[in-house]
């Protein structure tokens, strides 16, 4: 899980979120490497846009959860370290 730096959206400013780059071993087994943002205060369809993905700062390595709960909580806890690095770094 890294904090990311989102370029090519509607502003000049890069919108920042967090990403997973890896296989997703929770949900799916034996998948290809797949690469998810979700961006912070961002709420619009953009499917199909070209972006670029900034990474700025690797929160963990890829891990695999016995729940998709234990994951979803694991996320949140990324994302508000991913916050509390921008935060400090602005």
């Amino acid at each position: 899980m890294f904090a990311v730096r989102v370029h090519g959206l509607e502003s000049v400013t890069p919108r920042t979120g967090v990403a997973s780059l890896g296989v997703r071993p929770t949900v799916k087994h034996d998948g290809r490497p797949l690469l998810e943002t979700f961006l912070f205060d961002f709420d619009e369809n953009i499917y199909g846009r070209r972006i670029s993905v900034e990474f700025v700062h690797k929160l963990r390595d890829e891990e695999r959860y016995d729940t998709v709960d234990a994951l979803t909580r694991q996320i949140r806890v990324d994302a508000d370290q991913a916050r509390d690095y921008f935060a400090k770094s602005a």
